[in-house]
């Protein structure tokens, strides 16, 4: 009876699926604002369970795995037969074979550990391969940060959610205070880090938005409470990302610009902390401070605190390698056991919360040049902008700030998925960029050889005599 139960719900969902899948496939090949969604639909949804359940099907099956796995075919379509691809990058599929042959030999030695140890190398991979295979256009420029605003607002409708079951110490509660361990840190700390970040990026792009054109009032409302949020989420590293990605931007950018971030940033001190101060005199306050100073306190404390833990755990983890390792890595899958604290019986079984070391681990020095060096060779081709930016719609330095923030805060955590939009988006503004310099080069020479060309009539050709 339970069978057939089965049977008769899951034979039915399979045919949707089955229905839907090419025309889903067909969607997101054409549109990027289709994979766009549903990568940040995955990432809200992870938000709100905290972690996504598994379905044992053999092995633990995600629903992350079957969106990146989706997205991954679509990119490889997109690179081998889509036209407006704008180009393709070496360096990535270089680092993504060095990965995928470590991935491949930890499954020879490990089993089904080098597919968990693998896991968010392969969501990233395959979802920056699929965000830069899109040429961009206004239009698409436009809904791209259209939709990462719209999941802006949805986290802080969550977090605020989140900390009204903190004040009222509902139940529910509990089951999100695992993002956070220092005591009196876990009722603020109410969404992970990676949601942090996000609203980081959200600050550099409305920051931006203030500085080059006349802002709307929801906009100006927005960039002194998004501030107010990243400090009270109180996650540390992000603090660093956010003070990396402003001094990025305020150096990237021209001197208007800076002079307008300068007013800014003392507006958004006063409206923030103004009313902070006047809180705290009358002790409302008293929680979130004493909140704030222990995490402030932790952070310092490299005897017992988390970063000196951390930085324990990954000399331990160097020591352990052999010097064959530092060349190609060790497979996915070979663990990251280690001792964080000196005369401790427990040993540390998860990820060393550094992408870099991480990436040495698995992918050997090969790896992480390779790696670097797709940051290295994108970021210093976005500040390379000569004159093209206002073609592009989505501006070089903007990204380029963006991508600042992601290095800050891949020294303490790995790589969010969701951080990969912005990774793709880069380097397709590069390809594009090279693409305009060609056509202005070849523009050049034409002209040189013909004479310029006529300028163009835009509305007045009536009026003019063939």
């Amino acid at each position: 009876m339970e069978s057939l139960m089965t049977l008769s719900i899951g034979l039915p969902l399979a045919v949707a699926v089955g229905l839907a899948l090419p025309v889903l496939l067909r969607l997101a090949y054409s549109s990027i604002t289709v994979g766009l969604v549903i990568v940040l639909a995955t990432f809200f949804m992870e938000v709100v369970y905290v972690a996504f359940p598994g379905y044992w099907v053999g092995i633990y099956l995600y629903p992350g795995d079957l969106v990146f796995t989706f997205l991954a075919v679509v990119a490889l379509w997109r690179v081998l037969f889509a036209k407006d691809v704008p180009g393709r990058s070496p360096l990535w599929f270089a680092f993504g074979a060095v990965i995928a042959l470590s991935f491949v030999l930890g499954l020879q030695q490990f089993g089904k550990a080098a597919g968990t140890d693998f896991r968010n190398y392969f969501y990233v991979w395959g979802s920056t391969l699929y965000f830069m295979s899109f040429k961009l256009d206004e239009a698409r420029v436009t809904q791209i940060i259209k939709t990462w605003l719209v999941f802006t607002g949805l986290l802080i409708m969550l977090a605020g959610l989140r900390w009204i079951a903190e004040y009222l110490d509902m139940p529910i509660a509990a089951s999100w205070r695992g993002t956070a361990t220092a005591e009196g840190v876990a009722e603020f700390r109410v969404l992970p880090s990676g949601a942090a970040l996000f609203f980081v990026d959200s600050l550099m792009i409305l920051t931006y938005i203030l500085t080059t054109r006349a802002a709307k009032r929801w906009v100006w409302m927005s960039v002194p409470l998004l501030i107010g949020i990243i400090l009270v989420l109180q996650h540390r590293s992000v603090w660093i990302a956010a003070a990396a990605s402003l001094v990025a931007l305020y150096v990237a950018f021209p001197g208007k610009v800076r002079m307008k971030i300068t007013q800014y940033a003392v507006a958004a001190v006063f409206l923030v902390g103004a009313p902070a101060v006047v809180l705290t005199a009358y002790g409302k306050l008293d929680r979130l401070m004493d909140s704030v100073s222990t995490s402030a306190v932790t952070a310092t404390d490299f005897e017992r605190g988390t970063v000196g833990g951390r930085i324990y755990g990954w000399g331990q983890l160097l020591q352990q390698m052999q010097p064959a390792d530092y060349i190609v890595g060790k497979p996915f899958g070979s663990g990251y056991e280690r001792y964080e604290f000196p005369n401790v019986r427990w040993k540390a079984t998860w990820d060393p919360h550094n992408f870099y070391l991480q990436t040495l681990l698995r992918g050997g020095v090969i790896g992480l040049a390779l790696l670097l060096a797709v940051y290295f060779v994108t970021m210093r081709r976005l500040l390379a902008d000569k004159n093209v930016s206002g073609r592009l719609y989505l501006p070089p330095r903007l990204v380029f700030v963006l991508l600042v923030a992601q290095l800050a805060y891949m020294a303490a955590y790995h790589f969010p998925y969701q951080q990969s939009i912005w990774l793709g988006l880069a380097i397709s503004v590069v390809a594009s960029m090279r693409r305009l310099d060609r056509e202005t080069t070849r523009q050049k020479i034409n002209d040189a050889i013909r004479g310029p060309a006529a300028p163009a009539l835009n509305g007045l050709g009536g009026f003019v005599r063939r």
